[in-house]
């Protein structure tokens, strides 16, 4: 079974790695522009959840297409922040 979408959506630019400490209590949490971000993504990914459950192994394989600056060409790499490994952790549950 094959999943492809496209979401319509200018990436967050606060990522997983983000998460704070509370050195008082020492606990992890997230703050609100992680939060803010972390919802955007879900709202849109849950527009696209699979009618029947995956049963064998996935590969994922996601793009992210920032806008253009004008530091950057159309189709360049990002090699700078954010770190879109960091991007697709906040996607996970």
């Amino acid at each position: 079974m094959t999943t492809e979408f496209f979401m319509p959506m200018i990436p967050p630019t606060c990522t997983h790695q983000e998460k704070q400490v509370n050195w008082k209590t020492k606990t992890f949490y997230e703050p609100t522009e992680l939060k803010a971000a972390r919802a955007k993504l879900m709202a849109h990914l849950g527009q696209h959840v699979p009618t029947e459950k995956y049963t064998g192994a996935v590969r994922l394989i996601t793009k992210w297409c920032f806008p253009i600056t004008s530091k950057h060409q159309d189709g360049e790499y990002k090699i700078t922040k954010p770190d879109t490994d960091n991007l697709q952790k906040c996607s996970r549950i």
